[in-house]
């Protein structure tokens, strides 16, 4: 997989801690980015948009262990 044109969702509740990650890895090409802010959001925006690769913060606010749990949200990998 190339990351040009990869769909990446970041889940951070860090405006800042999203940016970095950005910054770090549009140096390796230009992917789509899809930001999340907390779990639920994260749920539902890997629902909507299906992406390639997931980066989730480990402590942040709604859902934070239930975010990874694929059984509890239908999620399939």
């Amino acid at each position: 997989m190339s990351i040009e044109n990869a769909k990446i969702l970041i889940t951070d509740d860090s405006i800042l801690a999203r940016k970095q990650l950005k910054d770090i890895i549009s140096t390796l090409g230009s992917p789509v980015f899809i930001e999340a802010v907390d779990g639920q959001d994260a749920i539902d925006k890997y629902k909507e948009s299906n992406p390639d690769l997931v980066f989730l913060d480990i402590v942040m606010p709604k859902k934070r262990r239930q975010c990874c749990n694929q059984r509890n949200h239908g999620i399939r990998f």
